[in-house]
């Protein structure tokens, strides 16, 4: 999954002034741990997972939502963040397979975040707290 931002928003990140509650599409293998969609990255609930982000200018948008926002945006002015915890502001049912689930994550106050204007939502640091 990529998110689509503008050049001058990959500048300045969101600092997290309080927890952020947001979901992310994936699996429940019935294990207590949460597969994510695109990578199959494991989460462990209540774990604080951190990474950091990568950009890319050119990149493959999966989701149709997403590929009409980038279309939006002139072609010099758009970023693709390739890596960072990507997650939704909502449950948006319509933007996922119907063999994927929601769970419910934290971006804990403090981190670093970008947040487009289709509730896209990339973070440095995530932690999965329960499935839905």
């Amino acid at each position: 999954m990529c998110t689509v931002i503008t050049k001058r928003m990959k500048d300045h990140p969101r600092i997290a002034k309080r927890d952020l509650k947001v979901y992310k599409a994936g699996y429940n293998n019935w294990d207590g741990i949460f597969y994510s969609a695109i990578r199959s990255y494991a989460y462990e609930k209540d774990v604080e997972h951190n990474t950091d982000f990568g950009f890319s200018y050119h990149s493959q948008v999966y989701d149709q939502v997403e590929k009409n926002y980038s279309d939006s945006i002139p072609e010099r002015n758009r970023v693709y963040v390739t890596n960072g915890f990507h997650s939704f502001l909502t449950k948006c049912e319509d933007r996922v397979s119907s063999r994927e689930s929601f769970a419910l994550f934290i971006i804990p106050k403090g981190s670093k975040y970008y947040c487009n204007k289709v509730g896209n939502v990339v973070s440095d640091t995530i932690i999965f707290k329960n499935f839905l």
